[in-house]
């Protein structure tokens, strides 16, 4: 239908109905659904038979193929049409941009793209930054998602129309057009925005666009044998031509209705899909990340054109498939008001259901003895449980650990219509038989489908340490090494397990975990180290794979497991894992300043991952992004542009030791790793900062340098003042270093970076030893809150004055390398 008539129909999509909801069940073939009749989930067969019946006879669904309705997670209605069958796949058109919306949300989570959707579109595509000059710059991520731009655009007029499908390329026609808006303030549905978020993904990923939706996406549901069209110059479609089943299309409604969720398995970060499934738009025009959704969310569509719809409503907790032959004459694509029909034939046929409850059998907290080798926890259905309800079920980490602890679980559990009573979620223990008290984890519950009250989310589960003192004799003590280590794809990575003593055989087991990346990258993933009586270390051989893929560097979590050991063998606390960075063999070895921070004329290339840990309750990562303050230095930001929360530099020390110096120094305290890779010699050096600190590091053996100049560092103009002032001026900073020799303070020089952070240098210009940042926390704790990071061994003392107030306050440093936060600095 035409692109005017679609959005004046979609402002009407939000109209009341009234909710009053037999027949044949769709036959189980194995494809991951459950079916059920429509009665057993509240809807009625004579309903679902009228909007059969109204395919059949309107000329406006004359080129039907399918029509299917889940409910409560459970298919009740499957009909096909003009001699299809229910194998046959078709040409779903613009459902394509959700499934992409999807896929770029998989992305985010994975850390391949920043956190920060107000990333600009130049900073993710340096090579088209070009086109992304003067006022474009400001076109972010989210403008792009969202269809608000501001590029003139006409997706059912030339030459728009024909360039969606024929340009070699769509990305520079699309990003090459004028603006006729400012970013951000006004919808305008854009075709070619698609295409460019296809190459966002691409870009972030490595990987094509088809091969990395069906391995992240697709696949993980079940769905197989999908086609996606090319464009002229080999690339895939980004805003249409993907090809699906009908009910592979009922799956991807039934994973957006579930937050994410199939079957217990997370697949897409639930904070995406709600932010994805309502409207974002200035205008209100019922757009959010590339679906049509209304102003709470609580229904959305993706459409496709010629009359594809996967319609999902969450209070109602169903979905609703048309799949159409949209390779037909223009007069006859659907109108969108005839969809409205069909579904209000679904919305008569809506019973008002009875839901039950669904509480756990035992009142938490709830321990266990660590010997009892699993935990059975009984959740209860009961009430008149009206319609099939699912539970999705996982252990969050707590003092007790997956791997060493328990075993790390996540699955579902479903009750059909009207059953009551018991179903079990077991968790295997480990006895590690060390004595180390008492020790707990918490198991997470989410209803994915039905309607019943879910009153407990959280279980915590206490692990009751039957281990007593042990027995006589010495305790030998694992430690794996090194902590961090860094290898290319298609070279061998090292670690060493090593114990304080010879005494005995004794076979360590390992597990391989990825941070970013897939496990199916490396040659093995688990495996045993076997150190012979008289050995005191053991080697353990990883092989990364090279798959002839851009993908990025890829991290990875090495640990030793406690569950098999014997008695009077333990792992020293803090050394029983180490972290892997995997380099792209096929990434070309050239540093981009758009998402890496590039010193020394581009030499070193600096990488940092950040994530907040599953323990939190909030895990989240992502990689940061760079800007760079002089030749040798420069700083990363996690969460919003000019919030610093990582400074890097990197000396040439040749005259003093042959070696490049790298210092890193931290104003947050989530973890962090640091890859910083020497482009001249492949050499890399994988650093990490474990949540909880502020401390940073220091490596003066990091590279090989021929250099017989003295570190010094070309600092970029900037303005240097005493007492710099932050938050418009209200705070005055003074530094002060101690030299060790004499013991005496000497003022360092500050240089403005932003409104809220400065920089110190002790020796040199651009030298940084110190950077400072005061932020305002009033919306959360009333205070104004104090960060420093220190790239130093070097005494510091901070004086921070309140020129509002007056209040003073004074900080000296502590561990060499180490900063300060201070939460509570000042009141507002």
């Amino acid at each position: 239908m035409a692109l005017a008539a679609t959005l004046a129909f979609l402002a009407t999509w939000l109209v009341g109905f009234n909710t009053a909801a037999h027949g044949s069940v769709p036959p189980e073939i194995g494809d991951g659904w459950r079916v059920s009749t429509p009665e057993e989930q509240g809807l009625v067969s004579s309903a679902l038979d009228a909007m059969a019946d109204r395919v059949r006879s309107d000329p406006a669904f004359a080129h039907a193929y399918a029509l299917l309705v889940a409910r409560h997670g459970t298919l009740v209605f499957e009909e096909h049409f003009n001699g299809r069958r229910r194998e046959q796949s078709s040409g779903v058109r613009s459902v394509t941009k959700s499934v992409l919306s999807l896929a770029l949300g998989i992305a985010r989570e994975d850390g391949r793209l920043p956190r920060s959707l107000d990333t600009p579109l130049a900073a993710l595509l340096p090579a088209r930054s070009h086109l992304l000059a003067g006022e474009k710059a400001e076109i972010t991520l989210f403008d792009a998602l969202t269809m608000q731009s501001g590029l003139r655009w006409d997706d059912s007029a030339e030459p728009w129309l024909g360039q969606i499908f024929f340009a070699d390329d769509l990305v520079a026609f699309t990003l090459g057009e004028p603006l006729v808006a400012p970013p951000g303030a006004h919808f305008n549905y854009n075709t070619g925005l698609s295409q460019v978020i296809a190459e966002v993904l691409t870009e972030a990923t490595g990987r094509d666009l088809a091969g990395y939706v069906r391995d992240r996406l697709l696949e993980p549901l079940g769905i197989s044998g999908t086609d996606w069209l090319l464009r002229p110059n080999g690339e895939h479609y980004g805003g249409l031509g993907l090809h699906l089943r009908p009910r592979d299309m009922a799956k991807l409604g039934q994973l957006a209705l579930q937050d994410g969720n199939w079957r217990g398995r997370r697949l897409v970060a639930a904070e995406w899909i709600r932010s994805s499934t309502r409207d974002q738009t200035a205008d209100t025009s019922t757009y959010g990340y590339h679906w049509w959704a209304s102003a709470n969310g609580s229904r959305f569509v993706a459409i496709g054109y010629g009359g594809q719809y996967i319609y999902v409503d969450r209070d109602l907790d169903l979905v609703l498939v048309l799949q159409v032959d949209f390779n037909v004459p223009f007069e006859q694509v659907l109108p969108f008001a005839s969809f409205l029909a069909l579904r209000d034939d679904l919305y008569a046929g809506v019973l008002a259901e009875r839901p039950g409850t669904i509480e756990p059998g035992s009142a938490p907290p709830i321990e266990i003895g660590e010997g009892a080798g699993e935990l059975r926890l009984e959740l209860l259905r009961s009430g008149a449980a009206e319609g099939s309800v699912e539970i999705a079920y996982r252990t969050v980490p707590g003092s007790a650990r997956p791997g060493s602890d328990y075993v790390a679980t996540a699955g579902s559990v479903v009750w059909s219509s009207r059953e009551t009573g018991a179903r079990t979620i077991v968790v295997p223990l480990i006895d590690d038989r060390r004595e180390e008290g008492l020790e707990s984890f918490e198991v997470e519950l989410e209803r994915l489908t039905g309607l019943d009250r879910l009153d407990t989310r959280r279980l915590q589960v206490t692990i009751l340490d039957d281990d007593g003192p042990a027995p006589g004799g010495d305790v030998q003590r694992l430690s794996l090494g090194p902590a961090t280590l860094a290898a290319r794809e298609g070279e061998a990575a090292r670690f060493t397990v090593s114990r304080d003593s010879a005494s005995g055989d004794l076979e360590v087991a390992w597990v391989v975990s990825p941070i970013v990346g897939d496990a199916e990258d490396l040659e093995a993933v688990t495996g045993v180290a076997t150190l012979r009586h008289g050995e005191t270390s053991a080697e353990i051989l990883l092989s990364p794979r090279q798959d002839g893929q851009v993908e990025g560097p890829e991290l990875y979590r090495v640990e030793l497991s406690a569950s098999a050991l014997p008695d009077l063998v333990e792992i020293d606390p803090g050394a029983g894992s180490a972290t892997l960075a995997v380099l792209d063999a096929d990434e070309p070895q050239l540093c981009d300043g758009a998402t890496a921070l590039c010193l020394h004329d581009g030499r070193f290339r600096s990488r940092a991952l950040w994530q907040v840990p599953e323990a939190s309750g909030q895990h989240a990562r992502g990689w940061a992004s760079a800007a760079e303050l002089s030749s040798e230095s420069g700083w990363f930001w996690f969460f919003d542009p000019g919030n610093l929360e990582l400074m890097v530099k990197v000396l040439d020390g040749g005259a003093v030791n042959q070696s490049y110096w790298v210092f890193y120094g931290t104003l947050s305290d989530v973890e962090v790793f640091l890859l910083v890779e020497d482009l001249a010699t492949g050499k890399a050096r994988l650093y990490r900062r474990a949540a909880g600190t502020l401390c940073g590091g220091a490596d003066i053996e990091a590279f090989v340098s021929s250099s017989t100049a003295m570190p010094s560092a070309a600092a970029r103009p900037a303005t240097a003042t005493d007492d710099e002032p932050l938050l418009d001026g209200r705070f005055a900073l003074e530094v002060e270093w101690r030299d060790p020799h004499t013991g005496a303070f000497h003022p360092a020089t500050s240089v403005a970076l932003t409104g809220e952070t400065a920089l110190q240098w002790f020796f040199s210009p651009g030298n940084y030893e110190m950077a400072t940042k005061i932020l305002s926390g009033s919306a959360i704790n009333g205070h104004t809150w104090l960060f420093a990071a220190a790239l130093t061994d070097v005494d510091y003392r901070l004086t921070v004055t309140d020129t509002a107030t007056g209040a003073i306050r004074t900080y000296d440093s502590g561990a060499p390398f180490c900063g300060i936060a201070d939460v509570e600095a000042f009141e507002p």
